[in-house]
């Protein structure tokens, strides 16, 4: 399941307690869900100031609706607010939010919570189809706009080690559509975005659909605008802490996928890896003295593993 979405879990708090709350305290719920931007920002005694409540009702309301006190409150507002906001706005809820960490901290301790959140709710029939898709797949096209075109890049770097016939797509040249032109239903295109999303990213993947080419998306919720165009869902959380999407997760998602199909197919994979190796030794690309971090070895040990052993029973490691 994708991670609960802060802003609607508060609405739904305040909707089950309010035939229980006083006026002052109804009037601190209006205002914390029709202004949840200057919730965001204020503390407890700002927002009793605005409504014309004591700064007590402002903290009853928070603990009627399930919060340890208004700062709880405000973070979970911030929450839900801060994937969608434009970046100088992320900036100034993360400058002006109270936190016992310093930015350096808190921004890896935020990268921790996204892998674990991403290893929790990833759904892993789901990956394991996309692995099966791309696999079988006559040609993969991969698509990311701004930050998610690192992601993109990356997915298209790495499976392009193992597989054949992946490609990057580009919408920044202006012949989107050309790109497109050559899709059929023997091809796979993996869409990759996350809050703010890409609009020509959307629109890229919804005319491959209607081609009827196999849509996977890689994308922050199940109800994310890319997910709608797409057949296969991966999700990955991304905090936004403090003005940009943070990639982990994602890049955790694509790291499986890759890892997964080069196990999968195990004898093209290794064939693949070696032909690289030789020609990158050939060719002086890689600085003297250094190879491949995951070479042919490496993922002949890696399949044998995954696999249980070799085709008589043994382990492939030695």
């Amino acid at each position: 399941m994708p991670k609960p979405d802060r802003s609607n879990e508060l609405a739904e708090r305040i909707r089950r307690v309010s035939a229980k709350l006083s006026d002052g305290a109804k009037r601190v719920a209006n205002f914390v869900l029709s202004r949840p931007e200057d919730v965001a920002m204020l503390s407890a005694a700002k927002i009793a100031e605005a409504v014309g409540v004591s700064e007590s009702t402002v903290v009853r309301l928070a603990s009627a609706v399930g919060y340890d006190g208004y700062p709880e409150l405000r973070r979970a507002v911030q929450d839900g607010l801060r994937r969608h906001l434009d970046p100088a706005s992320r900036f100034d809820i993360f400058m002006q939010d109270e936190v016992e960490l310093d930015v350096v901290a808190r921004s890896l301790k935020s990268d921790i919570a996204d892998l674990v959140i991403t290893q929790r709710q990833l759904n892993l029939d789901s990956l394991n189809e996309a692995v099966s898709t791309i696999s079988s797949a006559r040609q993969v096209y991969i698509l990311g706009g701004r930050s998610s075109f690192g992601l993109a890049f990356t997915m298209y770097h790495h499976l392009g080690r193992t597989l054949h016939s992946v490609h990057l797509l580009d919408a920044g040249r202006g012949d989107n559509v050309d790109q497109l032109a050559r899709l059929n239903e023997q091809d796979v295109l993996v869409g990759i975005g996350f809050p703010r999303y890409t609009r020509v990213t959307i629109e890229l993947m919804a005319l491959a659909a209607k081609r009827d080419v196999q849509v996977i998306a890689i994308t922050d919720s199940a109800v994310s605008p890319l997910a709608e165009q797409a057949s296969i869902v991966l999700t990955a959380c991304c905090s936004a802490d403090p003005f940009a999407n943070s990639n982990v997760g994602a890049l955790a998602v694509i790291n499986a996928i890759v890892s997964k199909a080069a196990v999968t197919n195990k004898e093209r994979s290794v064939r693949s890896l070696n032909r690289l190796d030789q020609l990158l030794r050939d060719s002086n690309v890689l600085y003297p003295g250094d190879t491949e971090r995951f070479g042919a070895n490496e993922m002949r040990e890696s399949a044998g593993s995954e696999g249980g052993g070799s085709r008589n029973g043994r382990s492939s490691r030695r």
